[in-house]
């Protein structure tokens, strides 16, 4: 595979699991939090593991998409931090 490939690919599974996420803490912020906080600790416990393995998940797309980078654009992106 490519490297732009797989940097496409990369890209995709981080939108799509930035997305889920999202989707997850939509439900369970305001008015969702009441119904959030009708479920057994289980459940809570479970779904909020399952937004923090999405965070992990996440930042390690990110670090691979980040080690990824061609060696030309290191300078530019250094230069803005």
């Amino acid at each position: 595979m490519s490297a732009l490939a797989q940097a496409e690919n990369a890209l995709g599974q981080l939108s799509r699991k930035a997305g889920h996420l999202s989707a997850m803490l939509t439900l369970i912020i305001g008015d969702g939090l009441d119904s959030f906080d009708t479920f057994n600790d289980e459940i809570r416990g479970q779904y909020l593991w399952d937004c923090s393995d999405l965070t992990g998940e996440i930042s390690s797309l990110s670090q691979q998409m980040e080690s990824q980078k061609p060696a030309q654009a290191l300078p530019a992106v250094r230069g803005a931090e």
